[in-house]
């Protein structure tokens, strides 16, 4: 409980970091030189587009816990993940390796496909996403056994800004090779788009 909590500190730390990271301003004014007044000035920065466009980039990096032969395990969670599809921006496909040291060092590399949508688009104003797939891979630990895994994902990405967000997601194992099928993975903390 005691890393749980230190790990959801970190996060929303850095969430206060990049929340404050906006740098888009606008301003309006008159100029006065010498005496004489000029017509107003109108400076403006235009946003980038969102990750969320073909051929961007997802990186995310937070914490994550996992069930080792029936033991639960935290860590660090970190994915890579793309849009490559040019007819459907909305698929993003990607890696996400974590490392897991509490009870017993463990780790798993999963590969997955993902359906991003935003949520209450003219509500939230692009905001809020789901991404919802499926993933599978393998779960490795210091008892030197290797077990596959497949099942469905859920993700929520809120974003602080045009490339940056936090996001929690879950995973349900369907499948596993140990035959222990039904456990549930997690994972949180803080993304970059580029």
């Amino acid at each position: 409980m005691k890393h749980i909590l230190t790990s959801l500190l970190l996060v929303l730390t850095l969430i206060g970091f990049t929340a404050n990271a906006q740098t888009n301003s606008n301003t309006n004014g008159t100029i006065v030189v010498n005496g004489i007044t000029y017509a107003p000035v109108t400076l403006s920065v235009t946003n980038a587009d969102s990750g969320k466009s073909y051929g961007g980039y997802e990186l995310t990096l937070g914490g994550g816990g996992q069930t080792v032969n029936g033991e639960s395990a935290f860590g660090l969670d970190l994915s890579l993940s793309t849009n490559p599809f040019k007819s459907r921006p909305e698929v993003w496909v990607g890696v996400a390796q974590s490392l897991y040291w509490e009870p017993s060092f463990a780790g798993s590399t999963d590969l997955f496909v993902d359906w991003s949508q935003p949520i209450l688009p003219s509500l939230l104003n692009d905001k809020l996403y789901l991404n919802a797939g499926w993933s599978g891979g393998a779960l490795y630990g210091s008892h030197g056994s290797t077990v596959w895994r497949t099942g469905p994902e859920a993700t929520f990405q809120y974003y602080t800004s045009d490339s940056a967000f936090i996001y929690a997601g879950v995973n349900y194992d369907v499948f596993s090779s140990d035959k222990n099928e039904g456990g549930f993975r997690y994972s949180f903390g803080i993304g970059l788009t580029f």
